[in-house]
Parts: structure tokens; sequence; C-alpha cells
């Protein structure tokens, strides 16, 4: 609406209402494409402000060729849609990483493994000054002759092979393989 108004105002009663449905409806689908509506609490600001800045380009230009009469008006396209849209994924983005960072949201994770790359695992997200939102549960041994060093600190939930009765049952999100050359062994990991 912005852009119509900056625009020439011959150009608006004829273009107004068709435009004004079809190309949100573009960019909504453009925006899919390039994954923008995936979850914003693994997204950066800087991968955000590229990816949105790229998106925004191609966008702009299939409408310049579709549409548009003149670079001015490309670049005033360009500019509004650029803007806005980072402005706006900006303010999520901060919501998210200030949620992250108080622990208000967290995911609910299962490390496989129990020996040294484990534990070193354990320490590195626990000692991170920059939250990640990973609330670890506990670990699953990838080896049932693992000596579990990782068990000083959280809980043992079983063995690999009870896998999915682990994730169901601890509403696990999230998992992250930590194991040795010698837990591999009969893990199918």
């Amino acid at each position: 609406m912005i852009f119509f108004y900056l625009r020439d105002n011959s150009n608006i009663k004829s273009h107004f209402f068709p435009a004004i449905i079809i190309i949100p409806c573009g960019w909504l689908i453009l925006y899919h494409m390039f994954g923008a509506y995936k979850n914003l609490y693994y997204k950066s600001r800087l991968s955000e402000f590229f990816a949105t800045l790229i998106c925004n380009v191609a966008g702009s230009l299939i409408i310049f060729f579709i549409y548009l009469s003149g670079e001015k008006e490309f670049f005033i396209l360009l500019t509004l849609q650029f803007s806005i849209t980072f402005l706006v994924r900006l303010i999520f983005l901060t919501i998210a990483r200030n949620q992250l960072q108080s622990q208000k949201v967290w995911f609910n994770t299962l490390i496989i493994g129990g020996d040294k790359k484990a534990t070193d695992l354990y320490h590195s997200i626990i000692s991170n000054t920059e939250k990640t939102g990973y609330r670890l549960v506990g670990f699953a041994n990838g080896n049932a002759n693992s000596s579990s060093g990782i068990g000083k600190y959280i809980a043992n939930l079983g063995n690999v092979d009870l896998l999915e009765k682990i994730i169901d049952e601890n509403h696990i999100e999230e998992v992250i393989i930590a194991i040795e050359k010698n837990e591999r062994t009969g893990t199918g990991l």
C-alpha cells in the first residue's frame, strides 16, 4: 500500500485492488520457498539479514519485469519491502533471542553417548554464556560397555536400543550425537 501511495496516482486506481491481493500472496510464497517461516529460535540475525536481502532482490526483480516500468520504482519497491520485512523479522528474532537467554524457552535435549565426547559436550553447553535453549534431560548410551562418564551430571535414560521409547517418554525435541568410536559398534550409529 505504501508503494502504491508513492507511485503515480493515475496507476493506483487501475491496478490497486488486483495488486494488493496478488503481490502479498506472491511474497508469502517466495518467503516460504526461501525458508523464512522455519523455527525462528534457530535463526541468526545476520544470516536472516542476507536471506531477506536476497529474497527481496529476487522478488522485486520478478515484480519489476512483470509490472513496473522504471528503475526508480524498482529501487523504491526493493527499499520499502526489504526495510519493513527485515525490521519486523529483527524484532521477532530479538524477542526469540531474549527468550532463549532468559531461559523462558527451551528444548528438551537428549545426548547420545556416555564417554568423553558426551561429557565434554555437556560441559560446553552448561558453561556457555550464550544460551542455546538446550535443556539437557539425560543421555542414552551408545554402547552398553561404556563407562558413562556423563552419568555424574545427568540421568542415564537407557541404551540407544530404546531410543524411540526414550524420546517419546521424555518429550525430547533435540538429539545431539556425541559418541566415541568404540560406542558405535552394534548401535547402527
